[in-house]
């Protein structure tokens, strides 16, 4: 709505703060009215605005105790912003029916006029504006000071709630991994079993024409078998069960290379003692 009268946007910030000083002078142990250096130095009102646990950083107002009483003397000098309504505005007022006039009259605005309550009705509106205006920032300081409380009674117990699931699930998962790590062990190691077994006869007894692509392929793939994988107690690699470093050996003859050699020996003595033979 429009309005008459002059102010700078200071002395309109100045006045607002007084405004909802003087909300606040009910407030135990402030005075009837609050100045701007009692606003400053108030800690109840400090702490009603900004909560009791408002941040360490927080700091008093740097203007000096002289500023303060200039701005205050400034903003009772300047001239009140008063709202100049139109009929129309009246009208919305009287039909709203929210004031003690526009009530009495029941929201009739040619019974309002009549009587000469027009100014009236209008300057109730502007107070309960007012009023609602400071009762909504009071609102929204007490809120956001419950949402504080409230964080400081439950944040622990939702926090050790929200870490008993997270060590369930975690010991779940562990608990579901090392059992596929072990079936997959034991699964790995009856295959290596069975793949020396294989080699062993081979190495003994290469059943294949000698210098067929068959025999080379034996001879190829049992060069880097380990005869600890004839061994049920040896077939997994050494750390296979530990959970933190897994496995940290080797089953073949890359880390006991001598055991490639004798297996290359063995083959090259079979070929060199058995019949000529030519590839089919």
């Amino acid at each position: 709505m429009p309005a008459s009268g002059g102010c700078s946007s200071a002395a309109v910030i100045v006045q607002l703060f007084l405004t909802t000083a003087y909300a606040l002078r009910d407030i135990p142990g402030g005075d009837e009215t609050i100045s701007l250096s009692d606003w400053r130095r108030d800690e109840v009102v400090r702490d009603l605005l900004l909560g009791e646990d408002r941040p360490d950083d927080v700091v008093a107002a740097k203007a000096s105790d002289s500023e303060l009483l200039a701005s205050e003397k400034a903003a009772e000098a300047a001239p009140e912003l008063q709202p100049v309504y139109e009929e129309r505005d009246i009208k919305a007022i009287a039909i709203a029916n929210m004031t003690p006039i526009a009530s009495a009259f029941n929201g009739s605005y040619s019974k309002i006029k009549k009587a000469g309550k027009t100014e009236e009705m209008a300057a109730e509106y502007q107070k309960a504006a007012q009023d609602l205006a400071i009762q909504k920032d009071l609102d929204r300081i007490e809120g956001n000071n419950a949402t504080k409380r409230f964080s400081k009674r439950w944040n622990s117990h939702l926090k050790d709630q929200e870490d008993k699931i997270y060590r369930l699930r975690t010991k779940l998962h562990n608990e579901s991994r090392i059992a596929y790590k072990e079936r997959w062990n034991e699964q790995a190691a009856a295959l290596r079993m069975i793949h020396a077994e294989i080699c062993k006869n081979l190495t003994t007894n290469n059943p294949y024409p000698i210098n067929s692509s068959q025999y080379k392929a034996a001879k190829d793939a049992c060069k880097d078998e380990s005869p600890n994988n004839l061994n049920n107690q040896t077939a997994m690699p050494k750390g296979s069960h530990d959970d933190t470093y897994g496995p940290h050996g080797s089953n073949s003859s890359k880390v006991d290379p001598n055991e490639a050699v004798e297996v290359s020996a063995k083959l090259d003595q079979t070929a060199a003692t058995a019949p000529a033979s030519s590839e089919a």
